[in-house]
């Protein structure tokens, strides 16, 4: 007797896990041009903090490298808050703070877009050899106050500084001008007791975006020829 073959048992296929998590990242990018979208010839800028927050809680932190990109990765679905904060000398030209919600099996793009400020900048230094420039070797002048004025009607400084610096660090100022409009503006330097500024106490210049200004102020140094009284 022939036995009859059995019924073969056929295996059951496994089913594929769908993704429950999603993801945000995104390019800080220099938004040379401040139209608010990153454009070809728009380079990515390095130093920017990025953050997600969820429900007020810090989850994450990242800092851009030369590529401008940051990365949160393997997400629960949920409304995130994702935060950048401008690298040194930048400031934004798109919103630094977004709100944005992640479904599951979702990746999320958000670019930020930062310009370099313009900055005015420069030395007091004590004129040694007198000749209206600084050389290598004079002294730098501590707390000098510097003050920044708009002139749009070229008349000279106003009454009101638009910016101050009070007291100059080691002879080197600097300040940096966002959210300025081009056009013209001064910078002043107020004497120091001891030291008083020998040329112009005045720099005139008009500024444009991410424009580097550099204003120098000489000083002498007084000499103080005690007198005897008899």
């Amino acid at each position: 007797m022939t036995p009859t073959p059995g019924p073969t048992s056929t295996a059951t296929p496994t089913p594929t896990a769908t993704p429950t998590v999603g993801s945000i990242q995104g390019t800080v990018y220099n938004d040379a041009n401040q139209n608010m979208q990153r454009d070809p010839e728009e380079g990515s800028l390095a130093g920017a903090i990025v953050t997600l927050r969820r429900s007020g809680q810090t989850l994450a932190t990242v800092t851009t490298g030369a590529n401008g990109l940051y990365s949160f990765p393997n997400l629960a679905a949920g409304q995130y808050e994702v935060q950048e904060t401008d690298p040194p000398g930048y400031t934004s030209t798109t919103l630094n703070s977004w709100l944005l919600v992640v479904g599951a099996n979702t990746a999320l793009t958000q670019d930020f877009g930062d310009v370099e400020m313009a900055k005015v900048q420069g030395r007091v230094f004590v004129d040694g050899n007198g000749n209206g420039v600084y050389d290598t070797g004079e002294a730098g002048v501590r707390q000098v106050p510097i003050r920044l004025y708009q002139d749009a009607n070229g008349n000279g400084p106003s009454t009101q500084a638009t910016r101050s610096l009070p007291n100059v660090k080691r002879g080197r100022w600097q300040l940096h001008l966002y959210n300025f409009d081009p056009g013209s503006y001064l910078v002043k330097v107020l004497s120091r007791s001891g030291y008083p500024v020998v040329g112009n106490t005045v720099v005139s210049f008009n500024i444009t975006l991410a424009e580097v200004i550099s204003a120098d102020f000489a000083t002498t140094r007084e000499v103080y020829v005690p007198v005897f009284w008899r």
